[in-house]
């Protein structure tokens, strides 16, 4: 896990002109490297390092390299959509029979690939449980359980598990552990230090926060599986995230901190609003003080 000697908000606004993303130019944002294939001096080789945008690029390997930093991982692999990083995660940790444990709380759309990719294409066995509760999770985690898959807060209801406690478990039984952290951001919770092997993200929503591009990411400090998604993602799935959209993402992360700390105070005070309100039955919101 990287320790990096500068605060959150710093490595939000930070762009290392001397390192990924380098020119001539002096640059002080990073430059979009729109090229899809680079110049080789024998098929497959240069100087340089890249040969064709599917299997890396200059622009992307910033919005990466920042990523990590964010979440104090050791490394960090893109994609196309949060639906495509979690894609490229469970192809790369799951075998087809392998058994499977889910928060029941998770967003419907990973519901739904789970159904299609996991259990009708790699006729894995999901289960689904109340991960609010730790025994619940205990009680369904088995020697042959090859994932535990967690998020916490979940959208919408921001149901929240115990990461460190979940984690316990899915060391007992050499299960990997990955934990969708869409919703709190490493603003306000890192999983990798709870635990977790893997933490996926959609930067589509919070640190991109402009609602103008689309793009998830995988993170680790673990670099098999870093290895494998990176494998998984060039090779089998293709679905890289673009140079344009990987600018508007650490674009996006500039104010990524700022906008945090104002989305927890508009939220507390909404909800404490409807709280108290005779027409409100419920208010989904763990910051809420429990009378």
């Amino acid at each position: 896990m990287i320790d990096s000697d500068y605060h959150l908000e710093t490595i939000a606004t930070r762009f290392d002109a001397t390192g990924e993303g380098e020119t001539d130019a002096g640059d002080v944002v990073s430059p979009i490297h729109l090229t899809t294939t680079h110049e080789m001096h024998s098929p497959g080789h240069s100087d340089h390092g890249y040969k064709y945008t599917r299997f890396g690029n200059p622009t992307r390997d910033v919005l990466e390299t920042r990523l990590a930093q964010l979440c104090g991982a050791e490394f960090a692999v893109t994609a196309a959509s949060g639906t495509a990083a979690m894609a490229a995660i469970c192809l790369s940790v799951i075998d087809g029979g392998d058994h499977v444990v889910a928060f029941d709380g998770i967003y419907g759309g990973t519901r739904v690939l789970f159904e299609d990719l996991l259990v009708d294409s790699l006729d894995a066995t999901v289960e689904y449980v109340d991960a609010t509760d730790t025994n619940a999770v205990e009680a369904a985690v088995t020697d042959e359980t090859a994932l535990i898959w967690m998020e916490s807060p979940t959208n919408p209801l921001l149901q929240l598990c115990d990461l460190s406690a979940i984690a316990e478990l899915a060391s007992a039984v050499d299960a990997t552990y990955v934990v969708d952290n869409t919703f709190a951001t490493p603003y306000f919770q890192r999983p990798l230090e709870h635990g977790a092997d893997a933490v996926v993200h959609s930067t589509t929503k919070y640190l991109n926060g402009h609602s103008d591009s689309m793009g998830g990411a995988v993170v680790t400090d673990n670099q098999a599986i870093a290895e494998a998604v990176t494998h998984t993602q060039a090779y089998d799935l293709g679905g890289t995230l673009a140079p344009f959209d990987c600018y508007l993402t650490l674009r996006g992360l500039r104010t990524f901190p700022l906008r945090m700390d104002r989305h927890e105070t508009n939220a507390a005070e909404i909800a404490t609003y409807l709280d108290d309100h005779p027409a409100v039955v419920q208010v989904n919101y763990p910051g809420l003080r429990v009378s």
